[in-house]
Formats: C-alpha cells, sequence, structure tokens
C-alpha cells in the first residue's frame, strides 16, 4: 500500500517537472519571438502587446499540449475567440 502511494507521487512529480521544462521552453520561445516582432513594428506600449501574446501563448500551448504533454496543462479547455485569434497571424 504504502509503495503504490510513493509510487503514484513520484509519477506525478515527474509530470509535473516535465509540464514545468515545456512550459519554460515555451515562454522563452514566446519571449523572443516577441521581443522580435516588437523591435520589428515599434510597439512600446503594453496595452497593444499583451492581447497578442495571451493569444499565441493560448495556441502555442494547446498545440504543443496535443503533441508532448497533456493539453490541460496549458489550456485548461480554454479556446482562443475569433477576435483574439489576429494576435497568431501578428506573431507567426
Amino acid at each position: 500500500m504504502w509503495v503504490d502511494t510513493e509510487l503514484a507521487h513520484l509519477r506525478h512529480s515527474r509530470d509535473e517537472v516535465f509540464n514545468l521544462v515545456v512550459m519554460d521552453q515555451i515562454k522563452s520561445a514566446v519571449r523572443s519571438r516577441l521581443v522580435s516582432h516588437l523591435d520589428d513594428r515599434k510597439i512600446k506600449k503594453w496595452d497593444e502587446v499583451g492581447p497578442v501574446l495571451n493569444s499565441y501563448v493560448l495556441l502555442q500551448g494547446e498545440s504543443f499540449g496535443k503533441h508532448k504533454t497533456n493539453p490541460s496543462s496549458f489550456n485548461r479547455g480554454q479556446r482562443v475567440t475569433p477576435q483574439a485569434s489576429y494576435g497568431s497571424a501578428f506573431i507567426s
């Protein structure tokens, strides 16, 4: 009984660490691409950047989730609205 509990805890911890590593990779990629696009477009106001970044992170999290790990750990069932989807074209 104790062994089963410990094994379950270790599996859960391993999954959490893996998700954190993947999330860190996503954040790093988003940050570098966003900085590049901000430089290209000379956008300096955060209120212009926020919606674009949010939609991009949701889209990337969803695609990473389908192929790399559990999608619910990234998007928690959220969907990018059509109004926000312009952000993916802006960032891509």
